[in-house]
């Protein structure tokens, strides 16, 4: 009883403490002012460094929502949806949707028990079932989050790998979908106001290597060729990421 009154008397008098944020065993949440999201991924056979950020506030169909504005070399800041969180689950308001009234999408669901089967909307890939495996907690930069093993129903080609969602960062992959829309795309940090919250490493067992191409190879493994998840090829695509010699390849 001591402990939720003094939580309680904490929330009031430091709302918005990151302090209080991080240091409490409570949701993390998805949404908060000065929070950006960093990813690479390959655009013309070079690896670039984007952004994801909120920026401000707005309303649609009665709902409080955040604008989620991305930001990629060479290109201008373009606005990419509204986001609102209710009871641990992120919606969107895709602008990209057809119809005169706007509906919300279930991106994110940090809700979910182990079992559950969950029909979000990965925008790039429309809406398909998910199935939450497993759950777990992992520690990192002094906050413990769920991560949350998912796997796709459908169990399209290329996506009968696990995804992963972290609690309060989102998809290890991509912002907006589980398995990369580029190739080599990976989830590379996330701070709040300048300060950092989360990189690679905040995914546990799940993270992926911080630098593919600098991986170290032994010479029998030399003429080897995997793919970005570390499962050997027989050859090299025709097309896609490969790794081989330890560097990461573009075809």
């Amino acid at each position: 009883m001591k402990t939720v009154i003094i939580r309680h008397l904490l929330k009031v008098l430091f709302p918005f403490s990151s302090l209080v944020l991080f240091a409490q065993n409570d949701y993390e949440p998805f949404l908060v002012d000065g929070k950006v999201w960093y990813y690479e991924t390959v655009k013309s056979n070079q690896y670039v460094t984007g952004k994801y950020y909120i920026d401000g506030d707005t309303v649609i169909a009665g709902k409080e929502c955040k604008q989620l504005v991305s930001e990629w070399p060479g290109t201008s800041p373009n606005y990419i949806g509204a986001l609102y969180e209710e009871e641990r689950k992120v919606w969107m308001f895709n602008p990209m949707n057809p119809g005169k009234e706007p509906v919300a999408q279930l991106l994110y669901d940090f809700s979910c028990k182990e079992g559950d089967v969950l029909n979000v909307d990965l925008v790039t890939y429309g809406k398909i079932d998910l199935l939450v495996e497993k759950i777990d907690t992992v520690t990192s930069f002094g906050r413990s989050r769920l991560l949350i093993t998912l796997i796709n129903l459908a169990d399209k080609e290329g996506e009968k790998d696990p995804g992963f969602w972290l609690e309060g960062v989102g998809s290890r992959r991509d912002m907006f979908s589980i398995w990369p829309v580029r190739p080599g795309a990976a989830f590379l940090s996330c701070e709040i106001k300048g300060e950092q919250t989360a990189d690679q490493s905040s995914f546990g067992y799940a993270a992926l290597p911080s630098d593919i191409r600098n991986i170290s190879v032994d010479t029998a493994a030399k003429k080897t060729i995997h793919d970005l998840q570390g499962r050997r090829l027989k050859g090299v695509p025709q097309k896609g990421v490969y790794i081989q010699n330890g560097r990461k390849h573009v075809k």
